[in-house]
Order: structure tokens, then sequence, then C-alpha cells
């Protein structure tokens, strides 16, 4: 056996397997005016928008659009848009809902939802599929702005959206 090739395999299997450590799967989900990016461990499915059971609060905030039945779970679905600018929500065939899976704030919260305004695109990302948008201001629910692919997308901070959503459905 030739050591050198040896070494040269050994070396390139190392590198596939940094790489492969290196590569995030990613979801790029489409909201009305923007993109938002997650990893892909925060989104549990995707499926087909149904219309949520409402909530008949009348102090219901715009952002908050009822609940969804998902696997056997009541889910509150929210829009990120008007959660973060206070825009009516927009809903249309095409809308789709993300399930995500909580962050740990609160062991009552499970899951919650997003409204999506199409179905969003898998990704597999290397730091090099990634670079920061310096140019954009972070607004609240905001953790970072990025190009991912050639499209601008907002890395969008979970724990707010479901911290907004603990305290509108006073989980203790």
């Amino acid at each position: 056996m030739n050591t050198e090739t040896s070494v040269q395999e050994n070396q390139t299997k190392g590198a596939r397997s940094r790489r492969e450590i290196t590569d995030l799967s990613s979801m790029l989900l489409p909201m009305e005016d923007r993109f938002l990016l997650l990893p892909g461990v925060a989104v549990a499915e995707i499926v087909t928008y149904v219309a949520p059971e409402a909530d008949y609060d009348e102090d219901v905030p715009v952002w908050y659009l009822g609940s969804i039945y998902w696997r056997n779970q009541r889910v509150p679905l929210v829009c990120y848009e008007a959660m973060v600018s206070g825009s009516e929500p927009r809903v249309s065939s095409q809308c789709r809902i993300a399930v995500l899976n909580n962050t740990g704030l609160n062991h009552q919260l499970n899951f919650f939802a997003i409204l999506l305004q199409a179905t969003p695109k898998l990704l597999r990302l290397s730091s090099e599929d990634l670079s920061l948008n310096h140019e954009k201001i972070l607004e609240e629910g905001e953790k970072m702005h990025v190009v991912v692919s050639g499209e601008e997308a907002i890395i969008p901070d979970i724990q707010f959206i479901e911290q907004k959503i603990i305290d509108y459905l006073q989980l203790g």
C-alpha cells in the first residue's frame, strides 16, 4: 500500500466529514414581503393551510390567527409579519403552515405555527452560501439579516415569537 495515497484518501475523507458537519439543513420560508431562514430542526412539519379555530377574545392581537389541530394537538397559529409590523395577515390558496418546535421557554407550548405565503425551499447550507447583510437595521423579532442563495432573508428571533404567544395565551 502506498502511504502517500493512503494519507491523501484520509485527508479527503476528513475534509468530507468536516464539510458534512458544517453543512446545515435549512428552510427558506416565504412570507408576504420577505423570507425567513430557519434551521431544518426548528421546523417540525410543513402542512397545507387550514383555517384556524378563531379566538373570540376582544383583545386578540392582529398577529394571532387562532389555533389549528396538528397531530391531535392544538397549536397556536401566528402571522410573523403582523407580529413585527402590525400589518393585516393575508391568506390565499397558496398559503402553507410551518409547525415549529418550541425552544423550551414554556413546557405548556410544545409547538407553534407560522403562516407562510407559499411552499418553503429546502436548502443545504455551508458557511460559503450565507453572508450577513449589514445594510439592514434589525427590528424587533429579528436576529440577523442575511443573503442566502441570492435571496435576502431574515433569521427570526424564535424565542421572541414564542414569548409573544406565551404572553398572549397566559401560559404560566
